[in-house]
């Protein structure tokens, strides 16, 4: 019956093609996050990115903003 019982049990299971290569090992020594660089880094490429995406912004932007615009764009001058 006991027989029976692990013949059940090992034909559910199904064969796997994973072995174990190496064992893991713990690090020598703990290293320390370096959040200060991290967060410094970060800082300065959001900066630049959010420049860079303003003057984009800017330079795409062709909407007419003032009586200067119409003049230089369509050459009229201001009621006098």
């Amino acid at each position: 019956m006991q027989r029976l019982k692990e013949a059940s049990v090992s034909a559910s299971l199904r064969p796997s093609n994973i072995r174990i290569v190496d064992s893991a090992e713990p690090p020598n020594e703990a290293r320390e996050a370096e959040n200060p660089l991290n967060l410094g880094v970060a800082a300065i490429l959001g900066l630049g990115l959010g420049f860079c995406a303003a003057f984009l912004q800017e330079r795409l932007d062709d909407t007419l903003k003032g009586t200067g615009d119409v003049e230089r764009l369509f050459g009229l001058r201001p009621w006098d």
